[in-house]
């Protein structure tokens, strides 16, 4: 029975939604964004103001340090193998997520804001833009969300973020 409509449904449809705001990376070319600054408010603007927010073991003090921080990673690429949400008996109802993820890093040397380390290039044109990912990381990503996202997932409705990777491959360049 395919139910499109149910909490479950909707809650798989939210993770695709922040994922895909997690692996946006800003173009100066583009017209999504009018700034790197709109660029960094966009990254996750579901948390609420406060929320409790955990990457790796490290905590956050709130969802702007954590924006700028993500804003100066390099370019990821997520993707959702399983999730498994409970609905918490309060008022108002809210839904703890917990989703197992892949992700893999850019590992080409720059962020996802297109900085990069190089002191002096001469022809930009001959420079590959485009991510030379590397291998695929496990990730276990524990939410707490409120029922608002049923309505909508553009809405401050997570007050718990945490992001944690369980699984790190040895050929990998990069790390957390």
């Amino acid at each position: 029975m395919n139910n499109n409509s149910g909490p479950t449904y909707k809650i798989e449809q939210f993770l695709k939604h922040i994922l895909a705001t997690l692996d946006t990376s800003y173009s100066t070319t583009s017209t999504q964004f009018s700034s790197p600054e709109a660029f960094q408010n966009w990254i996750l603007p579901q948390l609420n103001s406060q929320s409790a927010i955990i990457i790796n073991g490290s905590p956050y003090g709130s969802r702007s340090q954590f924006q700028e921080i993500w804003c100066n990673l390099p370019q990821t690429q997520h993707n959702l193998l399983s999730f498994d949400t409970h609905q918490i008996l309060s008022i108002p109802v809210q839904y703890v997520v917990v989703a197992h993820l892949k992700v893999r890093f850019d590992e080409s040397g720059r962020t996802r804001k297109g900085d990069s380390s190089e002191l002096i290039n001469n022809n930009p044109s001959n420079v590959n833009r485009r991510p030379v990912y590397g291998p695929w990381f496990g990730v276990c990503l524990n939410l707490v969300v409120s029922e608002a996202i049923l309505e909508s997932f553009d809405v401050e409705c997570i007050s718990s973020f945490n992001w944690r990777i369980t699984e790190k491959p040895e050929n990998s360049i990069y790390s957390i």
